[in-house]
């Protein structure tokens, strides 16, 4: 039985009000004292329970360790798909400060692991496993993430695509300057809030993944992307009609089309295919690197919901995609909660009901339109 399968059985056990074990577990809903409180715990089931109490934030420069390996991650990426294109990766490192994360640290994907070669892993792994010392363990893991940077920093394959801090003045500069801009995007909404205080807001056109229509199939008390920042999210959302253009896609519409893993690969290469390894299939990421696992030999019958996927594509190719037009209007709720109601006025939003599935073929259909240019810009 895996960790977090045992900590969801204790906290059923001890926590019965909680009615969502795996909610509880994902917000970090459990406080120290009342697992201190309970006696007959084992040594091994204490520390399983833990799991399920939120840690407070590590360092700030910690954050920037890992935002900064994670823009060399996405380089390497985007430098095998980019035909040698010019790419900038710009890092928001600023905005670590201001983002309020409700996913219990203990229960966060490692993304930092997914692009690591063989020795990195293991290296990692004997930190974790034989450091026991928690300031030692800190030390030995920043030193692990400084030299994955500087490998990746070294790779000749990363040599025409610049990746830096985010400098706001330039960026607001270049969105001046240029005939207009289309932003997409989730995460927190923060950087739209600066381009409205900035005056720029009238020159882009803005297509978010933020907002859920029922909170009932939210984890969270806000969906994830508002949480991030809900005093940024609840700006913007007040402000859309400021931008050239405002659509939401909503999480209901996100969540709503699953991608053939086969097909993703094709066009996505290994570097896809790692990630739904280790995100959707849940394979350990040394099978992964060593190619005991592969989409081809495991999942080859399997397609996942890639809610940012969908939301570019309803944004770039929405006849594609089977979304109709529709409008969104933001209500306040008890808590500061963020809720969408379907209007017939409002934020424009793309909606997508039910459950579509994509075969291998549908996606070429898709991406061949996108290589072609066919793309609403």
């Amino acid at each position: 039985m895996d960790q977090i399968t045992r900590c969801k059985e204790l906290i059923k056990q001890h926590f019965p009000s909680f009615e969502n074990p795996f909610k509880t577990l994902l917000n970090g809903d459990v406080k120290q004292q009342d697992i201190d409180d309970i006696k007959d715990l084992t040594k091994d089931d204490r520390k399983i329970l833990e799991m399920a109490v939120k840690p407070k934030y590590g360092l700030i420069n910690d954050a920037v360790l890992h935002a900064r390996l994670s823009a060399l991650d996405l380089a390497t990426c985007l430098s095998e798909w980019s035909n040698n294109n010019p790419i900038e990766v710009l890092v928001d490192y600023e905005s670590l400060e201001h983002i309020e994360n409700p996913v219990n640290l203990h229960m966060h994907h490692h993304e930092e692991l997914i692009n690591r070669t063989e020795n990195e892993l293991k290296e990692y792994y004997d930190i974790m496993k034989k450091v026991l010392h928690f300031g030692r363990r800190t030390d030995n893991l920043r030193d692990w993430y400084n030299k994955c940077i500087w490998r990746l920093e070294d790779d000749k394959k990363l040599s025409d695509i610049s990746v830096e801090r985010l400098v706001m003045d330039n960026v607001l500069n270049r969105i001046r300057t240029a005939g207009s801009v289309r932003f997409l995007g989730g995460s927190s909404l923060r950087i739209l809030q600066q381009f409205l205080d900035r005056d720029v807001a009238s020159k882009i056109k803005c297509h978010l993944q933020v907002g859920s229509c029922d909170m009932s199939a939210n984890l969270f008390s806000n969906q994830f992307n508002i949480a991030l920042n809900q005093q940024a999210a609840k700006i913007v959302l007040s402000r859309s009609a400021e931008f050239a253009e405002f659509t939401v896609v909503p999480s209901h519409t996100a969540q709503s089309i699953k991608y053939s893993a086969l097909g993703l690969k094709k066009f996505g290469g290994h570097c896809i295919e790692k990630r739904i390894l280790g995100f959707n299939c849940h394979q350990e990421h040394l099978k992964i690197v060593t190619n005991q696992v592969s989409l081809e030999q495991q999942y080859s019958d399997k397609a996942y919901s890639m809610p940012d996927l969908t939301s570019f594509l309803c944004a770039l190719l929405p006849g594609h995609m089977g979304s109709k037009p529709g409008f969104i209007e933001v209500d306040e709720q008890e808590g500061d909660t963020l809720l969408f109601k379907k209007s017939d006025k409002g934020i424009p939003m793309f909606d997508l009901d039910g459950v579509k599935e994509l075969d291998e073929e549908q996606i070429t259909a898709i991406f061949e339109s996108l290589t072609r240019g066919e793309v609403l810009l």
